[in-house]
């Protein structure tokens, strides 16, 4: 069963182990600067602006998530920097992950957070997590030429 746990400082190593150590893939998934450090996933970690979580199937850490740009008032926050390890991908954890990101944000207190709007982007050619998110319940809601000449997608989910 997958579940979210806040993330230790020695979990990171997996992360940058996942991270397949090119430009591209990093900024596939994440907004970090290449080449993506342990000092900037420890940076993220201790900012009271993100909430960095690890994805674990039972007691096996399969990936990370984090929460940002959280506006209680609004009820609204983003998610992004998804990555599943690369061996499992494929298989489902993507859906299961994203699913339990949203039960955590969208159910009420005190176990969740009580959100009522989730966001995230995703780049157009990446076909794989457009799936994912749409099958989560996700929608299109805007199209950006993003300064690398990709186009980006906006999305998001409302309860």
């Amino acid at each position: 069963m997958v579940n979210l746990q806040l993330m230790k400082k020695e979990e990171i190593v997996k992360v940058l182990d996942w991270n397949m150590n090119t430009v591209e893939f990093l900024e596939q998934w994440s907004n970090f600067t290449y080449p993506l450090t342990k000092e900037q996933y420890e940076e993220r970690m201790e900012s009271k602006d993100f909430v960095v979580y690890s994805i674990y199937d039972d007691t096996t850490m399969i990936g990370t998530i984090q929460m940002f740009q959280m506006d209680s008032e609004r009820k609204y926050t983003k998610v992004g920097c998804f990555l599943i390890n690369p061996e499992l991908r494929g298989k489902g954890y993507g859906e299961q992950a994203m699913n339990a990101v949203l039960h955590k944000i969208f159910t009420e207190k005190p176990e969740g957070l009580g959100y009522k709007t989730v966001a995230l982007n995703v780049w157009d050619y990446n076909n794989g997590a457009q799936r994912c998110y749409e099958k989560c319940g996700f929608k299109k809601v805007s199209e950006q030429l993003r300064p690398n000449g990709l186009v980006c997608y906006g999305m998001e989910k409302t309860i």
